[in-house]
């Protein structure tokens, strides 16, 4: 049915008035007008990776609105913003609407949820708890309109499902570093996951490996530098102490041993293609964000080669891939900005059945599962400068949002 507008409701009042014998009539009844405005959401709570479509309703048809995400983290707010025009209907759909200014351009329903930016200066990358100790995280969504708070609404979006179980790792103890995710109890059997991280260190894809216990599979979120019991630098790291950590992975009582994927991001992918070429039958695929199948020297002044084989330097220039049980599942941005990733991962393909997805306009930071914040593309150095890793945010989010589900299907199947 046809919404009615103020002119129609204007017109209808004088004429009461008329009968009534009063000759009050007022001009602002010109005005269009709309309901109570409400936001509408199909799934308000939802794992971190997964779509929701957000609508409002009950605008006035043409009425100029402006939707807004927060959410918290460690380092402060970040915040995002997009204007609309209401369609005829009195209705704004994120899916098909095309911000008229904002934190992003086009049409792109979890747009609000990836272009927030950080309220802070300097801040460069979203972090939050462990996702142990933060398994929600809220979004707030606000309406305002002519500088009035219209309506709002709060989103959930789960990094790790409840039932889901952890335990931290340690050298000195386990003999890894890390966090074990695993499903909840009584969950079948499904491929595990071993998640390496970055140059950067420590534990970054942490998320990554809550998320895909949250999906049913067993994963290890793996610390080989910068933590406790670890080297301190990226250099002489052993292959055998990745293998180790796949062998405790698969030996999980949620784990089908036999089909243990592995992921590495950046120099992590490195160790990722050594390992699913070197021991095939502990590891049958790879997924290499940001990659390199051309390995690079070790991040320290005091050592020329980043990883060993039985306490030997692993001086091949390039990783063989021709013994992989698997497959190899390249993801890279044709704009990386810290090395050309696409140049440096062709040899992926050389391989039959492997994989090379190419993203454009998207850089270095490519790895994981969308619908976050997305990092800075730019960050300053010591001494001055910045370090451009290539690419736009919104490239990036569009790399993970076609990337994930790719990923998601090469460990079911």
């Amino acid at each position: 049915m046809e919404r009615s507008t103020g002119k129609r409701a204007g017109a209808a009042v004088c004429a009461l008035a008329a009968l009534l014998g009063s000759a009050a009539c007022s001009a602002e009844r010109e005005e269009p007008f709309g309901g109570r405005a409400v936001i509408e959401v199909d799934r308000p709570v939802a794992l971190v990776d997964e779509k929701v479509r957000i609508r409002v309703t009950g605008l006035a048809p043409g009425q100029e609105i402006t939707v807004s995400a927060e959410t918290g983290s460690l380092h402060g707010d970040w915040r995002s913003r997009a204007v609309f025009r209401a369609d005829g209907r009195g209705v704004v759909d994120l899916a098909r609407a095309e911000p008229l200014r904002g934190t992003y351009g086009g049409a792109d329903g979890m747009g609000l949820l990836w272009s927030m930016k950080a309220e802070r200066k300097g801040v460069g990358s979203y972090r939050t708890e462990p996702p142990h100790q933060r398994p929600g995280l809220d979004v707030r969504l606000t309406v305002t309109g002519e500088g009035a708070e219209l309506a709002e609404r709060t989103l959930t979006r789960v990094q790790m499902a409840e039932g889901v179980r952890h335990r931290e790792l340690t050298a000195d103890e386990d003999g890894v570093a890390g966090t074990l995710y695993l499903p909840p109890e009584g969950a079948p059997k499904a491929a595990p996951a071993l998640v390496i991280g970055g140059s950067e260190g420590g534990e970054s894809m942490r998320d990554v490996a809550a998320l895909l216990a949250s999906r049913g599979h067993p994963a290890l979120s793996v610390c080989y530098f910068g933590c406790e019991g670890r080297p301190k630098e990226l250099a002489r790291i052993g292959l055998e102490y990745f293998a180790q950590a796949a062998g405790l992975l698969a030996r999980q009582h949620a784990a089908d041993p036999g089909r243990l994927l592995v992921i590495g991001a950046s120099r992590g992918s490195e160790p990722a293609q050594m390992l699913a070429q070197y021991h095939p039958g502990l590891v049958e695929d790879a997924v290499v964000y940001a990659s390199s199948n051309q390995v690079g020297d070790a991040v320290s002044v005091d050592h020329l080669h980043a990883w060993t084989v039985d306490g030997e330097p692993y001086t091949e220039e390039d990783v063989p891939l021709d013994r992989v049980r698997g497959r190899v599942l390249g993801i890279v941005g044709d704009e990386d900005g810290v090395w050309s990733s696409e140049y440096r991962s062709e040899a992926i393909t050389e391989e039959e059945g492997n994989e090379l997805l190419v993203y454009p306009r998207a850089g270095h930071f490519v790895a994981g599962h969308p619908y976050l914040p997305e990092q800075r593309t730019t960050y300053p150095v010591e001494g001055g400068g910045e370090i451009d890793t290539g690419g736009t945010r919104a490239g990036n989010a569009r790399a993970k949002a076609d990337s994930w589900p790719r990923v998601l299907r090469l460990l079911r199947n």
